[in-house]
């Protein structure tokens, strides 16, 4: 119960830490509606300038679709919050359409009664929402990420290149040793993507390809491989490369379960006898691991 709570706590920090200005400003403005509500009410929320019921309904409709798409990353196994990427522009268009609702009318701020001052919300309002954007994209840790690699003891190594570009020089060599429609044996996908080479059927879904427990019926309807069909797969494919990052062969699914040690071991036997390593790749890919270049025999 205790790891439950923490990767759903993990799950929502890193979540704010990620998207911070625009969950603040959601913040911001369930907080004004709720001490507004002679003005407001929470179902601004829903409205639209110009409201009709069919905007209104897709409006709804819109905030149901983000609540529903973040409740269930929340609420798997393992929460990954950098899928909330695939819904983050329709709650931009959803906060963006709530906020516009509760801004001011600057037409009534420019026809102001003489001697009445004019509302902050007018003026400072949208600047304070300029700069508050312009020092989180200064302050994201992304930016780290970019320029260093990860953390040796109290130094902070500086990366000799970029992630893309390490992946186009991974890219020109893996094409160097193959030929246009060759097929790449690999779980990292975006390998076969920037060299433009084929990967063989079932592994599609990159490192959550492998499904160990699901029957060959079921896992061949799904386009996906079980223990049988990977170990078929990687004892017979015709792949001149393969090529693993720290992803590859590690990974079980449904699950998304880290494999035990002897199986990792029965799958690597099966790629080591026909493929022999050509070159390691320190620090590659999203979590900066070991990719490993191999050849077959």
């Amino acid at each position: 119960m205790v790891s439950i709570l923490a990767y759903k706590a993990g799950f929502i920090s890193r979540l704010v830490q990620a998207y911070f200005v625009p969950v603040a400003l959601l913040v911001a403005g369930v907080l004004y509606l709720m001490l507004n509500r002679r003005q407001k009410n929470l179902r601004s929320l829903f409205s639209v300038v110009g409201e009709t019921p069919f905007s209104s309904a897709v409006m709804i409709a819109v905030w149901i679709s983000v609540a529903v798409v973040s409740l269930v990353h929340f609420s798997a196994p393992f929460p990954y919050e950098d899928y909330q990427a695939m819904i983050f522009p329709l709650f931009a268009v959803a906060l963006a359409v709530m906020l516009s609702d509760l801004a001011p009318d600057p037409v009534n701020e420019t026809r102001q009664v003489p001697g009445q001052s004019s509302s902050w919300t007018g003026i400072w309002l949208p600047l304070l929402v300029l700069l508050l954007c312009i020092a989180s994209s200064f302050s994201s840790p992304v930016n780290q990420a970019w320029f260093a690699g990860q953390r040796d003891r109290i130094w902070w190594p500086l990366r000799k290149e970029t992630p893309l570009h390490k992946l186009q020089r991974i890219g020109q060599i893996i094409k160097s040793i193959t030929r246009p429609g060759d097929l790449l044996l690999t779980q990292d996908i975006y390998l076969a993507v920037e060299t433009g080479l084929r990967i063989p059927r079932g592994l599609e879904m990159g490192q959550f390809s492998y499904f160990p427990f699901w029957t060959r019926e079921k896992a061949v309807t799904c386009h996906v491989l079980n223990r049988e069909m990977m170990l078929e797969l990687l004892s017979t494919v015709e792949a001149p490369v393969a090529a693993f990052s720290g992803y590859g062969l590690t990974i079980g699914s449904a699950a998304v379960v880290e494999l035990r040690k002897g199986e990792r071991d029965v799958l690597w036997n099966a790629v080591i006898k026909r493929f022999q390593p050509l070159e390691e790749v320190p620090c590659f890919g999203q979590a900066d691991t070991t990719l490993i270049i191999m050849r077959r025999r």
